[in-house]
């Protein structure tokens, strides 16, 4: 006889998630179009000094003659899309071809939350809540249809790369890793834990080839078009001399340090880097020897990276928390006791990028605080996970333990 499939636990949830989910997550998803629909008309100097005036480079040159100029500062990927943009000129206001790009990642975001969940609590509705509230989560809405930043077009890629991991299919991890730095180099973030996972040789050293490759892929169009090859394998390292700052408004200790003190640019770069460095090795070996391996343990390891390194690191933005904002709501949405996280980084983050947006210079003095509390909290929750483990046949070892 045939076991019965696991059906969903609405025991303890309230009639709507019983009968009319599907129903209450149409409404809900149309209420999120139509807030992001309020918030589309708002313009910043981003979008003002950046993003408008490049989609009407490629609206006035055409898409193929702008692809062999050096006129955007963004690698060849996000121009793609932008060049795709163009093309609704005449249909839809200029601002609106702009922001449908990060709202369309936003959704396929969501998607991937739910995938992401659903391999982890497979028989609760818990997947489907937590796409439906990244439509809702106050970071990704302000990153996106109230910016129009291209921070979910990463994020986007790092949260296939999670899926894959935990569905152990590393070979399409590391694609969608190539397809994250790819579009913006601040997915180096996780290194750290794609290193930890090499070193627990869940993914082989020949895996990381894909990187590169999907990389070379990627700017291919723009160098058949007619840019300089080189011009494009050195986009990321010009990205790093366009500020000569310790911080640029990014809610970790530079900030303070910065405003605070005369500290020398150079010794700050050189510290930094260093910190960052040691500390991603410490947490790849020490995560990959030190910790059990489980679902919840990878996801909040992957936390853990995209938090530590914008922390450690200078020459940070204000919005180089957002993958941290990201993981650490998928993180709580998974375990809730990890609520306090996802609350903090929403709240340092919307403090931080405050300064720009609305001129709260406070914010980012405000969001290093709380990021300095949060980052020590998430790695007291790694001990905390690695001193509950006993070997098999301890005294102290519990079914939780082999779990």
């Amino acid at each position: 006889m045939k076991e019965a499939p696991p059906r969903l636990a609405t025991r303890n949830l309230p009639p709507i998630a019983g009968g009319n989910l599907a129903l209450a997550c149409a409404v809900l998803i149309a209420v999120a179009l139509a807030l992001y629909a309020v918030l589309i008309p708002y313009r910043n100097p981003d979008i003002d000094t950046f993003l408008l005036p490049w989609l009407h480079h490629i609206q006035d040159r055409g898409i193929t003659q702008s692809l062999a100029e050096d006129f955007y500062n963004y690698t060849p990927p996000h121009i793609y899309l932008l060049s795709l943009a163009s093309r609704l000129q005449g249909l839809v206001p200029d601002l609106v071809a702009v922001k449908s790009i990060p709202i369309l990642f936003l959704l396929l975001s969501a998607c991937l939350v739910f995938l992401l969940v659903r391999q982890i609590r497979p028989a609760s509705p818990t997947a489907v809540l937590a796409a439906i509230g990244f439509l809702f989560l106050p970071t990704v809405v302000m990153n996106g249809p109230f910016w129009g930043q291209a921070d979910l077009l990463p994020a986007s890629g790092l949260l296939a790369f999670m899926a894959c991991i935990l569905a152990r299919r590393p070979a399409a991890a590391v694609v969608c890793f190539g397809v994250a730095l790819a579009f913006k180099l601040q997915a180096i973030f996780l290194a750290p834990f794609l290193l930890l996972l090499v070193l627990r040789r869940e993914i082989l050293w020949r895996h990381l080839l894909a990187v590169p490759a999907v990389y070379l892929v990627a700017v291919l169009p723009a160098a058949l078009a007619g840019r300089p090859l080189l011009d494009l394998l050195t986009i990321h390292v010009g990205q790093g001399t366009y500020y000569s700052r310790l911080s640029m408004n990014a809610p970790n200790p530079y900030h303070v340090l910065e405003q605070l003190t005369s500290f020398p640019y150079l010794a700050g770069i050189i510290l930094g880097c260093s910190l960052a460095g040691l500390a991603g090795l410490g947490l790849a070996i020490g995560g990959a020897r030190a910790l059990r391996t489980s679902k919840e343990n990878d996801l909040l390891l992957a936390l853990v990276s995209v938090a530590l390194m914008p922390f450690l690191l200078p020459k940070m933005h204000d919005r180089y928390f957002f993958f941290a904002d990201v993981f650490a709501y998928v993180a709580a949405c998974v375990t809730p006791r990890l609520f306090w996280a996802a609350m903090g980084f929403q709240a340092s983050s919307l403090l931080a990028c405050s300064n720009f947006l609305f001129g709260f210079r406070s914010g980012p003095f405000l969001g290093a605080a709380i990021n300095t509390l949060l980052v020590a909290g998430l790695l007291f929750e790694l001990w905390r996970r690695h001193s509950r483990v006993r070997p098999p046949g301890s005294a102290e070892y519990s079914r939780a333990d082999a779990r």
